[in-house]
């Protein structure tokens, strides 16, 4: 088994007004205010893909199978406490 890695990004709302960043395949969902910034930090296996889509009101988060996230406003983290975030599952497996 390949060791884990951990990649962190900064996510920076430059838009005049709010976002909402969203967080998948959790559904987590968070309120980015114009101007502010998250930093997000992703571990597991090498070789992952960290996707993101944006809109005019809206950036999402794709995190690659087998990783887990955590994100963190200055020292804050958020959604820290309410449960352990699972690792991201793998794809099922397509029927013919």
């Amino acid at each position: 088994m390949e060791p884990d890695i951990e990649v962190t990004v900064r996510i920076t709302n430059s838009n005049s007004t709010e976002i909402k960043i969203n967080f998948e395949p959790w559904g987590d969902e968070y309120p980015l205010p114009a101007g502010d910034s998250v930093d997000v930090a992703v571990v597991g296996p090498n070789r992952g893909l960290l996707e993101m889509e944006t809109d005019s009101d809206r950036a999402t988060l794709y995190a690659w199978q087998g990783s887990v996230i955590r994100i963190f406003h200055g020292d804050q983290e958020l959604g820290a406490g309410r449960w352990p975030r699972s690792r991201v599952p793998p794809l099922p497996k397509e029927s013919n």
